[in-house]
């Protein structure tokens, strides 16, 4: 992978695949990621464009406020918990 440059942000499909495992199903996913996407970057280049999320705390929040008997069942306190889920 030369000259390609690599960025540890989350992409769409992380964030999708968190809810996933969170909810058991894909139900509600289009909505929840709208709210998402209102917390990341726009990321554009040559080929494509994309959105990373950079702020954790920011996403973070999002899950809370969108999934809180989720996050409270599972007993996630941070973000780093959430991630561990998809690792």
């Amino acid at each position: 992978m030369k000259g390609k440059k690599f960025y540890p942000y989350l992409g769409n499909d992380d964030v999708e695949e968190m809810y996933v495992l969170l909810t058991g199903s894909r139900k509600g996913i289009i909505a929840f990621m709208e709210k998402a996407k209102c917390v990341a970057s726009r990321k554009s280049d040559s080929q494509r464009s994309a959105f990373i999320y950079k702020d954790d705390e920011a996403l973070f929040n999002v899950f809370k406020a969108e999934l809180p008997f989720e996050i409270k069942v599972r007993k996630i306190r941070y973000f780093g918990e959430l991630i561990q889920m998809i690792s």
